[in-house]
Order: C-alpha cells, then sequence, then structure tokens
C-alpha cells in the first residue's frame, strides 16, 4: 500500500528512453509524455492516471472534452492500447546508473524489481551509503568500513548463505509469475487482433454500401442537368418573347410621352396667360397682416416669367393675419408686374416661420402653430404629371428641434439653420447643417457668439460666408426683478465662415 501511494502521481515515460520514435496517439495530453497507466474519460480521451488523479485535484472536468469527471468515474484504457503499450522497447529506470538493458514496457516492472544496477543502501549499521543491487553484497562484505568481520567457518556464514538461498528461490517464484503474465498478455493481444479484423470486414462492407449510394447519387445528378437544359431552353424562349414585348412598350411609351408633352406645353402656356393678364390676386389685406420672412428665389425657379429671367420673386409664408391670427398663406410677389399671385395654402398655420426656394421647390421650416413651436418643414412644388396640379407636402426631414423665429439660408444642397426667438429659456444660440437629400443627416456646426443677435436681424449669404448684422441685442436678467432686460439695438456684423467653422467680428454698421 505505501509503494502504491509513493508512485500514484508518477507521470509518463519520456521520449528519450524508447527505442524508436512513438506516435502522438500514445503521448498524454497533460505530461506530453508516454502514456503510464493509461484510463479514460467516458468520450476515450485517455491520460497517465497520475497525471489525472493530479488534475482532479483542482478541476472536475475533463482537460480534452471538458465534460464531468471524477477519480471514480475513470476508466481503464483499452487493452489493445495497453498490449500496445506493452510490446515498446524501453530502457531502464536506472539507464543513468549504467543499465544497457532494453526491455518490452510490459516487463519494465519485473527487470527493475531485479535490475543490478538499482540502487540500495547498505544494511550495515551506521552505514548509509547508496549503492548498486548487484554490488551490494560485495560492500557489506567487503567494502564497507562497517563490516562484520566473520570467520568463513562460522556458522554465520552458513546463515548467509541460506538467506541467499531464500532469495534465490522467491526471485525464481517471481521469474515463473512474470511468464504466466506474459502468457496472458499475448492472448488478449491475439483476441484483440481478431477484433479488429472483425472491425476491418465491417468497414470494408459500409464501404460498399456507400459505394452503390454513390452512384445512385450519380444518376440523379444526371437526370438533373437533363431537366435543366429544357429549363434553359424554355428560359430563352421566355426570354425572347419578352424581349419582345419590351419594344412593344418602349415604343408605346415614346408615343405616350410625345403626347403628354404637347398636353404639359399647353397648360405652360394657359397658366403663363392668367399670370401675364393678373387674374390671381391676393385675398389676405397685406396692410394689417406682417410675413416672418420674405426670401427672393433663385432666378431658375419655376415661379418667375421668361420674359425676363433675371428677375427675382418673393416668398411670403404665413405670419400672423387681423386680431393676431395665424395665417397658413403663401403668396409670391412678381417684380415685372408688381403683383402677388397666391399658392395654395399650407396644410398647417405658421407664424415666425423661415422660407426660401430650393430646387424649384419653396421651403417653409419651423414656426409657431399657436399653440406650439414646429420642427417640421413644408414644401410646394409642381407634381411630374401635368394632369395633377401643385400642392403642398412635409419634407422627409424634420429641424432638429422646433424652432421660431430662427433664420435659414441655402448652401451645397445643406439647410444651415441659425438661432431661434423662444420664449424665456427657449432661445436657441446653435448653428445647424441639415442636409436636404437622402440620408437627411443632421449636425450642431458651432455656437453663435455672445454677441451677435438673434433677434431682429439680418442674415445672407455670400458666396462661402453668412453675414449677420444689426438686430437687437441678447437679453440678460435683471437681479433686482427676476426679469429679463431687453437690450436696444446693436449695429454688431458677424461673418461666419462656413468651410473653415469659424466666427469673425467684421467692422460695424453705421448706425444701431
Amino acid at each position: 500500500m505505501a509503494e502504491r501511494s509513493k508512485n500514484f502521481y508518477e507521470f509518463g515515460y519520456l521520449d528519450e528512453r524508447f527505442e524508436t520514435v512513438l506516435s502522438e496517439n500514445l503521448h498524454c495530453a497533460i505530461c506530453s509524455c508516454v502514456f503510464k497507466d493509461p484510463v479514460m474519460c467516458k468520450n476515450e480521451h485517455c491520460f497517465c492516471r497520475g497525471c489525472i488523479t493530479k488534475h482532479l485535484q483542482n478541476y472536475h472536468t475533463c482537460p480534452s472534452c471538458n465534460q464531468d469527471l471524477t477519480v471514480e468515474s475513470l476508466a481503464d484504457a483499452p487493452r489493445i492500447l495497453r498490449n500496445l503499450l506493452s510490446e515498446q522497447r524501453i530502457r531502464c529506470d536506472h539507464h543513468e546508473r549504467g543499465c544497457e538493458e532494453i526491455v518490452q514496457l510490459g516487463n519494465l516492472a519485473s527487470h527493475v524489481a531485479v535490475c543490478g544496477k538499482a540502487p540500495v543502501v547498505c544494511a550495515n549499521e551506521e552505514c548509509s551509503s547508496e549503492i548498486n543491487r548487484e554490488d551490494q553484497f560485495r560492500h557489506e562484505s567487503e567494502e564497507c568500513r562497517f563490516r562484520k568481520v566473520k570467520c568463513r567457518n562460522c556458522e554465520e556464514m552458513g546463515s548467509m548463505v541460506q538467506d541467499i538461498g531464500t532469495s534465490l528461490g522467491g526471485l525464481c517464484e517471481h521469474v515463473a509469475k512474470l511468464n504466466t503474465n506474459v502468457e496472458e498478455q499475448r492472448n488478449e493481444m491475439k483476441t484483440g487482433l481478431t477484433a479488429l479484423e472483425n472491425r476491418f470486414v465491417g468497414m470494408e462492407t459500409r464501404f460498399e454500401e456507400m459505394g452503390n449510394r454513390f452512384e445512385n447519387v450519380e444518376n440523379r445528378f444526371e437526370g438533373m442537368e437533363s431537366r435543366l437544359g429544357e429549363m434553359e431552353n424554355r428560359f430563352e424562349e421566355m426570354e425572347n418573347k419578352f424581349e419582345n414585348r419590351f419594344e412593344e412598350m418602349e415604343n408605346r411609351f415614346e408615343e405616350m410621352q410625345k403626347r403628354f408633352g404637347k398636353v404639359e406645353n399647353q397648360l405652360l402656356n394657359v397658366e403663363e396667360a392668367r399670370f401675364r393678364d393678373g387674374q390671381h390676386r391676393a385675398v389676405y389685406d397685406m396692410e394689417s397682416a406682417r410675413s416672418d420672412q420674405a426670401t427672393p428665389a433663385e432666378p431658375n425657379c419655376d415661379f418667375k416669367y421668361e420674359k425676363n429671367p433675371n428677375e427675382y420673386l418673393y416668398v411670403v409664408a404665413g405670419g400672423y393675419g387681423k386680431k393676431g391670427k395665424i395665417l397658413n398663406s403663401a403668396e409670391i410677389f412678381d417684380k415685372t408686374s408688381h403683383s402677388w399671385v397666391q399658392l395654395q395654402p399650407m396644410k398647417t398655420c405658421r407664424a415666425n416661420a423661415s422660407s426660401l426656394v430650393y430646387n424649384s421647390q419653396v421651403l417653409v421650416t419651423g414656426g409657431n402653430s399657436g399653440d406650439s413651436d414646429l420642427s417640421s418643414i413644408e414644401q410646394f412644388s409642381r407634381n411630374a404629371n401635368p394632369f395633377v396640379p401643385p400642392c403642398w407636402s412635409n419634407l422627409e426631414v424634420n429641424l432638429p428641434r422646433p424652432l421660431r423665429g430662427h433664420y435659414s439660408v441655402l448652401y451645397n444642397d445643406r439647410l444651415i439653420v441659425l438661432g431661434s426667438n423662444g420664449d424665456d429659456k427657449d432661445h436657441s444660440y446653435l448653428v445647424y447643417e441639415i442636409q436636404l437629400h437622402f440620408p437627411f443627416t443632421t449636425k450642431i456646426l458651432a455656437n453663435l457668439p455672445s454677441s451677435t443677435p438673434i433677434n431682429g436681424c439680418g442674415v445672407v449669404l455670400v458666396n462661402e460666408k453668412i453675414l449677420i448684422f444689426g438686430g437687437c441685442a441678447r437679453e440678460i436678467p435683471d437681479p433686482a426683478t427676476s426679469t429679463n432686460i431687453i437690450c436696444p439695438g446693436t449695429a454688431n456684423v458677424t461673418m461666419y465662415d462656413i468651410t473653415k467653422n469659424e466666427f469673425k467680428k467684421l467692422a460695424p454698421l453705421p448706425y444701431e
């Protein structure tokens, strides 16, 4: 029991001790040495008994498959693996002490038990020298300085000889047992080889079955190829038919386009005559109503007359009417005839909104509906179908937040929105950039400087710079009354460079 406890945690055999290089399949996954007393888990992963026992002191899973594992659930490795290991030739445990014997691994234990190079301790009292087993007798009887000198004729010599005879008898019995074990191992190896042969026969049968299945698959594949050829022929026929029909539809579409062009030209001529004759009139009293922002339209918008292409139009959208009523009207001013032309009413009544023209479309942004500030953007555009009249619709993108009293300019298909004049703490001093086409991204460009007014100022885009001039300075809180002090007008002029994203203070106006 003591000897088993001593060797219980020994690891595998080093590769250098074997006469030939062994396969990696005969190595332990923990110590990377050749198996020593191999055991396995339920998934047949093999390890040295000492290695896996040491591993299970800290972990409770198999190192290879990570399944639950305990010392009690370990099983002996397959007999064929043990027999294969037993046949490998290995050097003696004491080859470093001079033993040159190379024996089969299955006979290693029996050889080590009688190896002459095995270390032993001198049996003489007061002597603790470690010597080889084969030199033990000579050392104890001739060389040891603590040996007992005995007479050759005394009885003690006889008892020593008797002890030696007894030891030799026990050694003979041990050799006989070893021979019996070797014979049993040979029989087990024969049984294992027979089982392997049976498995090989079964594998050959399965390979034949797989060959037959592959032949069936090939036949089915040939049938599919023939069907695919038929489908390709049918597809070509259908493609030819679709091409002929597509050509016919193209011809008909061209004819319809010509007809629609003629109708559209007629409608445009009628509309131009109505504008020229001044048949439209403004329905709101312009003296009692005020607009939030009148924006000059671009020279190439749809609302200008062709007789003077350089003449600009002005857009008036929403505002306050009589008795403070918020309006949803929209009008354009024709400078050639000095008259206002009314558009269709907007969907939402808006005051303090900002309007402009983008790609021949009137845009009205934000404002106040009377109940709350707005973030929506309405657009007025002509329909591609000449039979559908122009109308108002909501743009796909909104302002980043509800705004009123703000200012907006167009720059490279982007809407630049500056400031907002709200109530109390609802003022906005930010500069936003809104993309007017997909993906309609919105971002904050900058904060307006504290010296730049946001109420009653003028805003104009010059090349890549925005000029902000005049207006009322920002309100400041009065500590005595807890109200805001309304500041007077200012002559400040601020320039915002869009490309550099920076503000610059310019020379002030000549008057406030």
